[in-house]
């Protein structure tokens, strides 16, 4: 009686087991994924947020120059950067403007309401950041085309210095500008100004001065200044 009594508690512990095999065996824990953060693009910066930030100030002549001296270095000073460059637009397209120097050329994308208001062949100065990519042309003139996808226009307005020659017409008159002080540019002042001070016989003639203005480049290619008003 007690091995009989024995083999039934053995089959139903068996039995037991069995079943609890059958229930858990085939089942996995379920695994949430984490949820992954998608990449963010970075905010496109204000005009005022990329002038306090700016890595360097630059002329366009001066970027021409470094490009045709030494590609890789240009790349490395300038792609990526914040920078404030100044030059006068070669052409002006749909969406951005265009400043050229001898080997090289930059794409400025602003905003819509500043291009309409730029004008060909005049000097602006605009901030942004240059891409990383640059396009390699193979035509030897302007061989290399920056582009700034965030940008922003700063003047058309600056400051110059330099020494009055004689009158030529009304409000104009010859100026030399160093370091090129052998050839004279043409410099109008505005119209409120009072010249009378800056002909011959006044007190300012062939004097020193400092204006602010702004200037475009005539068909030689002259930079000539205009609506200069004196300062100081």
């Amino acid at each position: 009686m007690k091995k009989i009594m024995f083999l039934l508690l053995a089959a139903v512990m068996l039995l037991s087991f069995a079943a609890c095999s059958g229930n858990g065996g085939g089942q996995t824990a379920e695994v949430t994924p984490e949820p992954t953060a998608e990449p963010t693009e970075e905010p496109i910066k204000t005009k005022e947020e990329l002038l306090s930030s700016s890595d360097i100030e630059a002329t366009m002549s001066e970027l021409g120059k470094m490009t045709s001296e030494n590609f890789a270095k240009a790349k490395l000073s300038f792609c990526g950067k914040v920078v404030v460059l100044t030059g006068f637009a070669s052409s002006i397209e749909a969406d951005y403007v265009k400043m050229e120097s001898l080997s090289a050329s930059v794409k400025i994308f602003i905003p819509l309401e500043d291009l309409v208001n730029i004008i060909k062949k005049h000097k602006i100065t605009v901030v942004g950041i240059i891409d990383d990519e640059v396009e390699i042309k193979e035509e030897k003139s302007n061989s290399y085309i920056y582009s700034m996808k965030t940008a922003y226009y700063v003047t058309d307005t600056f400051e110059v210095t330099g020494k009055l020659g004689g009158q030529s017409f009304n409000q104009t008159f010859a100026f030399f500008v160093p370091p090129t002080n052998i050839t004279s540019r043409p410099l109008t002042f505005a119209p409120k100004v009072d010249v009378s001070n800056y002909k011959e016989g006044g007190r300012n003639y062939r004097a020193t001065i400092t204006v602010s203005c702004k200037s475009y480049l005539n068909e030689y290619n002259v930079e000539c200044y205009y609506a200069a008003v004196p300062i100081g």
